[in-house]
């Protein structure tokens, strides 16, 4: 029994060689098979390729055969464009030397033209002085006539003396211009009126901001400019500190014209029977005394309001005003300045004794209202209803609105500035009450009477 099953055991393992054997024969087959296939697509695929190697040179044979004639046209074309090119810098050249020529002909005509100009301009000066010579002899002489006239008992009427004073101020001799317009009578309004387009007749202002700069009088001028019968010219124009040779009536026109602007804030129009004219400028304060004397000469009647400040304050205020502020330790460049700009002008605004008691001496005290620049802080419309009232105007009663002061930043001057206003400025009258006190007294000295 043992051996019978040795025996079984090798004819079993032969068995199962074989069907291995025979699995990998199908199995080698089978390769064979895939071999062939492969084979027979490698042999198709090169003949694909070799197919489309062929295409892709005959392509590419194509296109650089095109892209040699594409080269041999952008050749062409590039040699046009240089000689067009060429040619046309030729014709630029030409057109620049064309040119030149011209500018050469025409900056010699300029400078010919030039000192044509210049010598008409000499000529003109010359016959201007001639004229103003002659204006001035025939003002001296219509003058004397005058004077001659009164010392033989002759009247001289109202309109050949407002024509005379008018002759003495376009030759610019001022101070006799005032002197004979106050001496034209109560004619003088009616020499002086325009004819405004609404048909009413203006005769100058009936009030004048006259100072002092950054005391608050661009705050005060808004403010009376809501007020419905005040009617104020917008901006400053200076007239009697600056061009007071210039005729009176031209003066009184500004506020008749046509087209004139008055300051109306908020667009306010209104249109009552009653106006009062009036503008502001600063440098009235202090322009000389032939101006005030033409001032008061031609309105008399004139209300006159100035505002005051601490002295030293004013004018460190108003250096930062000019723009010259980033300089202001500088004494000697602010002293260099134009001759409204200098450190000694600017001081000199805030010498309000001095200033006001010449005022005083051709207005009453009566017709000048002081006001402290620390007020309008404090009350203003208490301020507002004082100076309506001065003017003449009748109360505004409509509500209050704020105006904002437009002061400047709250810094302080450099230590040399302020060493010096303090010297020269900070021992000056700034107390109304002793401003008013000062014109008072002023006032009675010129009329002869004690103080």
């Amino acid at each position: 029994m043992r051996q019978g099953a040795k025996g079984a055991a090798p004819a079993d393992e032969v068995e199962t060689l074989r069907a291995q054997v025979a699995a990998l024969e199908e199995q080698i087959a089978a390769l064979g098979q895939d071999h062939e296939t492969a084979l027979a697509e490698k042999a198709q695929l090169e003949r694909e390729l070799g197919l489309e190697r062929f295409r892709a040179g005959k392509e590419r044979s194509r296109r650089h055969e095109e892209l040699k004639l594409v080269k041999a046209a952008a050749l062409d074309e590039k040699a046009r464009l240089e000689r067009e090119l060429e040619g046309k810098r030729f014709l630029a050249d030409k057109e620049r030397s064309r040119r030149h020529e011209e500018l050469k002909l025409a900056k010699a005509q300029l400078a010919l033209a030039v000192a044509e100009n210049e010598q008409q301009l000499r000529h003109l000066e010359a016959l201007t002085r001639e004229v103003e010579a002659l204006q001035a002899q025939n003002a001296r002489l219509q003058a004397r006539l005058a004077r001659a006239g009164a010392d033989s008992g002759e009247a001289m009427d109202a309109r050949t003396r407002f024509e005379t004073a008018r002759t003495h101020q376009l030759c610019g001799d001022i101070a006799m211009a005032a002197q004979v317009y106050a001496e034209v009578g109560p004619d003088l309004p009616r020499f002086l009126a325009q004819d405004a387009p609404s048909g009413r007749q203006i005769t100058g202002p009936d009030f004048l901001i006259i100072g002092a700069p950054r005391a608050g009088t661009t705050w005060l001028k808004r403010r009376l400019a809501r007020h419905p019968q005040l009617f104020i010219l917008a901006g400053e124009h200076h007239y009697f500190s600056a061009s007071p040779d210039r005729s009176a009536e031209s003066y009184v026109a500004r506020f008749a014209a046509r087209g004139t602007k008055y300051l109306r804030p908020h667009g306010r129009y209104a249109r009552p029977k009653k106006r009062l004219y009036g503008e502001k400028s600063t440098t009235y304060l202090v322009m000389p005394d032939s101006q005030i004397d033409l001032c008061a000469a031609l309105f008399p009647k004139l209300r006159l309001i100035c505002m005051v400040r601490e002295p030293v304050s004013r004018a460190w205020s108003h250096i930062k005003h000019l723009g010259h502020g980033a300089r202001a330790g500088d004494l000697e460049y602010l002293q260099s300045l134009s001759p409204w700009h200098s450190l000694d002008a600017v001081v000199d605004y805030g010498r309000y004794e001095r200033h006001l008691a010449r005022w005083a001496v051709r207005f009453a005290p009566e017709q000048m209202l002081l006001i402290d620049f620390e007020r309008i802080a404090a009350e203003p419309e208490a301020v507002f209803r004082e100076t309506v009232a001065h003017i003449g105007a009748e109360p505004d009663l409509s509500p209050w609105e704020s105006e904002p002061v437009g002061a400047s930043a709250d810094t302080s001057p450099p230590e040399a500035l302020q060493a010096h206003l303090q010297a020269v400025c900070g021992n000056e009258v700034f107390d109304v009450a002793e401003l008013r006190r000062a014109m008072e007294a002023a006032a009675a000295q010129a009329m002869g009477r004690p103080t």
